[in-house]
């Protein structure tokens, strides 16, 4: 049986939790960007209403989480289209 953590272990274990879910917002936003702006481009089915980025914040982890999806994939839609990164 594992022994419970102690007061620092946790402190470690959360900030590896936290950098870990601030990375993954940023990938999920990201891969949710590139596919969806390849899926108009194609025009083919993609996905249906998007999440509200604020839904995403952690008061200290991700706190910055915040902007428009809708404007990400148009814009990156349109620097594809236009061949520039």
């Amino acid at each position: 049986m594992e022994k419970p953590m102690n007061i620092e272990q946790l402190k470690i274990a959360r900030a590896t939790a936290g950098a870990n879910y601030a990375a993954a917002i940023q990938q999920y936003h990201d891969a949710l960007i590139e596919l969806a702006a390849i899926d108009q481009l194609l025009d083919v089915p993609s996905f249906g209403v998007l999440p509200d980025p604020v839904q995403f914040r952690h008061p200290e982890f991700a706190a910055d989480v915040s902007g428009h999806w809708q404007t990400d994939i148009a814009d990156r839609r349109d620097q594809i289209n236009r061949g520039t990164l």
